[in-house]
C-alpha cells in the first residue's frame, strides 16, 4: 500500500515538473512555481476545475495542454487511484475474514446448521448492502450532474451579465 502511495507521489512530482516547465508562462496562476503546480495537479486528481485550467491555458496560447491533462488524468486518476482503492478494499476484506475466523475459533460449539443459516443471512445482508450502495452511487451521480448543469448555467449567467455590463460601459464612454 505504501509503495502505491509513493508511486503516486512520484508520478505527481514528475508531472509537476513537466507542467511547470511547459506551462508556467501561459498560466502563472496554476503553474507559477512547483508548489502551485503540485497543488494544481492534486486539484486535477480530484477532477475539480480541470476545465478552467485548460481554458485559461488555451486562451494564453497553450492549447496542447489538453494532451498532458488527459495523460495525467488517465495515469493518476484511473490507474493509481483505482489501484489504491482496490488495495484498501482488499485490506478491509482481509480484516473481515480474520475477524470471522477469530469468531469461529472462539465459539466452536456452534452447530453446522446454525453456521450455514448465519452464512446465508450474511450473504443476504451483503447483497442488500451492495444494492443500497449502488442506489446511493446512482443518486450521487444524478446530483453531481444536476450540480454541474446548475454551475454551467450560473457561469453563463455571470458571463452574460459581465459582457452586457462591459458593453454598457463602452457605450457610455463613447457617448
Amino acid at each position: 500500500m505504501s509503495s502505491i502511495i509513493i508511486l503516486m507521489f512520484l508520478f505527481l512530482l514528475i508531472f509537476a515538473i513537466i507542467f511547470r516547465e511547459m506551462f508556467n508562462e501561459s498560466n502563472l496562476e496554476h503553474f507559477g512555481n512547483i508548489f502551485r503546480t503540485i497543488f494544481t495537479l492534486f486539484q486535477i486528481l480530484t477532477l475539480d476545475d480541470w476545465s478552467l485550467i485548460y481554458i485559461t491555458s488555451r486562451d494564453n496560447r497553450a492549447p496542447h495542454i489538453i494532451y498532458f491533462l488527459s495523460l495525467y488524468i488517465l495515469v493518476e486518476l484511473f490507474t493509481f487511484l483505482n489501484l489504491f482503492i482496490a488495495v484498501l478494499v482488499d485490506n478491509f476484506q482481509l480484516s473481515i475474514r480474520k475477524k470471522r475466523q477469530w469468531k469461529s475459533q472462539k465459539s466452536p460449539d456452534v452447530k453446522e446448521g446454525e453456521t450455514q443459516s448465519s452464512e446465508k443471512a450474511v450473504e443476504g445482508k451483503k447483497i442488500e448492502l451492495i444494492c443500497r450502495h449502488l442506489q446511493l452511487l446512482a443518486a450521487m451521480d444524478q446530483h453531481m450532474q444536476k450540480y454541474r448543469s446548475q454551475a454551467c448555467l450560473l457561469d453563463n449567467l455571470v458571463e452574460t451579465f459581465f459582457t452586457d455590463r462591459d458593453e454598457e460601459t463602452r457605450s457610455d464612454v463613447v457617448e
